[in-house]
């Protein structure tokens, strides 16, 4: 396979992508241990509060339109690179629309 620099973008936009959501993931999970110890220390029960606080781990979505138009742009994205009609200076960018997809993708989950 060639690798050009479209690609070698887009594939490290997308790596920016899922260490962006494992970074939030370890962040939830080192603050939900610390509260869990927190409420052993004052007596409570841990599993009524472990069942409550593992209720934050999931990942929220700020802005759902904002997704949408990170998925419109990165199909956008695949369908000018596949489409054989598109001008040769268009399709050369494809990449382009991808990695912002992407992007905007990304921040808008936390």
């Amino acid at each position: 396979m060639k690798l050009d620099l479209g690609t070698i973008v887009t594939i490290a936009v997308v790596l920016m992508f899922y260490l962006r959501l494992t970074l939030l993931q370890w962040g939830k999970a080192k603050k939900l241990k610390t509260l869990l110890e927190r409420e052993k220390k004052k007596g409570k029960n841990p599993k009524k509060v472990q069942a409550e606080l593992e209720k934050s781990l999931a990942v929220k979505v700020v802005s759902w339109p904002l997704i949408t138009l990170g998925l419109a742009m990165v199909v956008a994205g695949a369908a000018v690179r596949a489409m054989p009609g598109v001008p040769a200076d268009f399709s050369q960018y494809w990449w382009v629309l991808v990695s912002t997809g992407v992007l905007v993708s990304s921040f808008s989950i936390r």
